[in-house]
């Protein structure tokens, strides 16, 4: 009876032991996987701060990168933006200048001309004035062309027209010093509308030539107009 106690007892404690190392065991074995629970946790979270550094690291150097290119972009666009205004700029200018200067240039050839033409007309009128006051000279110039008109007829189809104030001097001109001129057929007329000067052309009216003081000084600016600028002006154009 005492035996069977004994092995009771000991089958009792024997059951008793291996309970408790498997609870042992056990607990060993939760904190065992608490630590590499914690561990993978502790990898996983270090592995994610890494990768988020890494990720910021890589954007803000995308972005800095993206920051520099489009500054770059910009100061390009800024430098081409300015150049095109300079150059702009510098056309306008360059065109104003050659306009001014041309301007300048066109106000200095019609100030020569003006000055020129007015000394000529000054010069003119005046000399032409005198000239056909000029009795022996405006008879002598009557005399001529009516003589040179047409030397191989006999007679003398013409009408010459003389101022109206000059009448009493031209008839006694006719009639003592040029009566050859009236015999030939010469027809001699007066005229209120001239001052100077005379007119002469076939009876018929068909044409006439006119030798009144603007017509000479018209006829003389155009060879007085070019030398006269070049004694004013001289070494210029226009």
């Amino acid at each position: 009876m005492t035996h069977n106690r004994l092995v009771g007892m000991s089958r009792t404690f024997s059951s008793q032991g291996e309970t408790s190392a498997r609870s042992v065991t056990q607990s060993r074995l939760e904190v065992v996987s608490a630590m590499k629970i914690q561990e993978l946790t502790q990898k996983i979270y270090q592995d994610g701060v890494e990768k988020a550094k890494q990720e910021e690291k890589t954007i803000l150097e995308s972005a800095h990168k993206e920051a520099e290119r489009l500054l770059s972009d910009a100061r390009r666009e800024s430098e081409r933006i300015v150049g095109e205004a300079e150059r702009a700029a510098g056309e306008v200018k360059d065109r104003l200048n050659a306009e001014i200067e041309l301007a300048a240039e066109q106000g200095l050839s019609l100030l020569r001309q003006r000055v020129s033409d007015l000394l000529v007309d000054s010069v003119l009128k005046t000399a032409t004035h005198t000239t056909l006051e000029d009795k022996p000279f405006v008879e002598s110039l009557i005399r001529t062309v009516v003589e040179k008109w047409d030397i191989s007829q006999t007679s003398l189809d013409l009408s010459i027209v003389l101022p109206e104030s000059e009448r009493t001097r031209f008839e006694e001109f006719f009639q003592t010093r040029a009566k050859a001129l009236l015999d030939k057929g010469l027809e001699v007329k007066f005229s209120t509308r001239m001052s100077g000067g005379f007119v002469i052309g076939p009876k018929d009216n068909s044409y006439k030539l006119t030798f009144e003081e603007r017509d000479f000084v018209e006829f003389f600016k155009s060879f007085l107009r070019q030398r006269t600028k070049e004694i004013l002006f001289p070494g210029q154009k226009g």
